[in-house]
């Protein structure tokens, strides 16, 4: 007498363990021929295998959806019949034919980001040894929801402490503007130079070269001042003596003596384009 071929012995069955396919999320059992892997028919992903389903559990699943949707089926003409309620459901929580009031909905406002669309400083700044100075800027637009924030590229140069730079030693450096959500940046360039001393005059005679408003001297010196025998060389045009009507040109040089800064005593020598002319105070 022949077999009668059982079908649980055509077939495995298992179920998908991958939390992100639908299969998985419904424990439902596949049924998998036998000479194919195990393996769920959505995912792909391997299955965890398992008894067959209890026979006639399909069935009755079909059997449940059909009296649900009937039973929506029915409802629904049970309120568009005569005398039912029809009911209008209008925001804000106001429902009209049956006359009653529903609580009110709250509504959340999603309020829109500003965001900085350029920044405008100085774009250079010059500093002293240990001076601070206040890093103005502008954002536009001026009412934003960003931050913005100061970083130096050497802080060995300059230093940054909210929008206030400080030289720390001679050099140059730069400071960027930036914000924290749409990323606009602005440079400012920094030269910090070396303080200043006030540099005492001395009340000796000396000898050295200084700096005029016309021109550099080079002889003797007294209280800073040319005082004694020395040569001015003029760096540009400059009456040579008030008194008198010659004039030197930048190159030009005079020779002679000087008493507290001014040409005095003997015949002093101009020079100009290689011709030397002598002059009397």
């Amino acid at each position: 007498m022949a077999r009668t071929s059982n079908s649980n012995e055509r077939f495995k069955y298992g179920i998908c363990l991958n939390d992100e396919c639908s299969m998985c999320k419904e424990k439902k059992v596949q049924q998998i021929p036998m000479r194919k892997d195990l393996v769920c028919t959505e995912c792909g992903k391997p299955l965890r295998e398992c008894p067959p389903p209890p026979p006639g559990t399909p069935a009755i699943v079909k059997i449940l959806i059909i009296i649900a949707v009937l039973a929506v089926i029915g409802l629904a003409v049970l309120l568009l019949l005569p005398g039912g309620s029809e009911v209008e459901t209008v925001k804000k929580g106001v429902t009209t034919a049956a006359g009653t009031t529903e609580p009110a909905k709250e509504v959340t406002e999603t309020k829109e980001t500003v965001l900085v669309k350029e920044i405008s400083a100085d774009k250079d700044i010059t500093l002293n040894v240990g001076e601070s100075k206040q890093l103005n800027y502008t954002a536009t637009p001026a009412q934003h929801d960003e931050q913005i924030d100061a970083f130096s590229s050497d802080e060995t140069v300059v230093s940054v402490s909210g929008n206030t730079i400080t030289g720390k030693q001679a050099g140059n450096a730069t400071v960027t503007l930036t914000t924290n959500l749409s990323a606009v940046k602005e440079t400012v360039h920094i030269t910090v130079e070396a303080a200043k001393t006030d540099v005492k005059t001395s009340t000796t005679a000396s000898y050295g070269t200084i700096s005029l408003d016309y021109g550099t001297y080079t002889g003797d010196l007294k209280n800073g001042k040319p005082h004694g025998h020395g040569t001015i060389t003029y760096s540009k045009s400059q009456k040579i003596i008030n008194s008198r009507s010659y004039v030197a040109s930048p190159g030009d040089t005079f020779e002679g003596d000087f008493r507290d800064g001014i040409i005095s005593g003997g015949i002093g020598y101009w020079t100009h384009d290689g011709t030397i002319t002598n002059i009397r105070p």
